[in-house]
C-alpha cells in the first residue's frame, strides 16, 4: 500500500511508494502513448551508445551526450505525446529503474532477465 502526502501545491499530491513493485504500475500508467514509449526506447538506446562511446574512446563527454539525448527523447514523449510530467521529476531512482524495465520489455527480453535478478519483486515485474 502506498501513502499520499500533500505538497506545497494545494492541487498536487505526491504518492509515496514503498517499493519498486508498487511504483511500476504507476510508471506504466504514465507511458500509455506508443510514441512516448518509442521515444523512451530511442533515448535509452542513445544513452547506451553514449556510454559505449565513452568506454571505447575514454571521452567522458559521450556519457553526458547520452544522458542529454536519453532524457531529451523521453521528455519530448511526455510533454508532446503523453501530455504529462515525467516521473523522473518526483521519483528519479524508481523512474530510472522503470525506464530499463520498459526497455527490456520492448526488446522482449524481460522474462529472460528475471532469472538473473535477486529481487523477488523485480523478478515478478520482469516476468509479466
Amino acid at each position: 500500500n502506498h501513502q499520499i502526502d500533500s505538497t506545497d501545491e494545494p492541487t498536487e499530491a505526491v504518492t509515496q511508494f514503498n517499493s519498486f513493485a508498487e511504483f511500476y504500475p504507476f510508471y506504466w500508467s504514465q507511458h500509455q502513448d506508443k510514441t512516448c514509449r518509442r521515444l523512451h526506447f530511442v533515448g535509452s538506446t542513445l544513452g547506451l551508445l553514449g556510454l559505449g562511446a565513452a568506454v571505447v574512446t575514454g571521452k567522458k563527454r559521450y556519457i553526458a551526450a547520452g544522458i542529454v539525448a536519453g532524457y531529451g527523447c523521453a521528455w519530448v514523449g511526455h510533454f508532446f505525446f503523453e501530455h504529462n510530467k515525467p516521473a523522473t521529476f518526483k521519483y528519479p531512482l524508481y523512474s530510472f529503474m522503470g525506464d530499463w524495465v520498459m526497455y527490456a520489455q520492448s526488446l522482449g527480453i524481460a522474462p529472460r532477465l528475471a532469472r538473473f535478478v535477486n529481487s523477488k519483486e523485480l523478478q515478478t515485474i520482469l516476468s509479466e
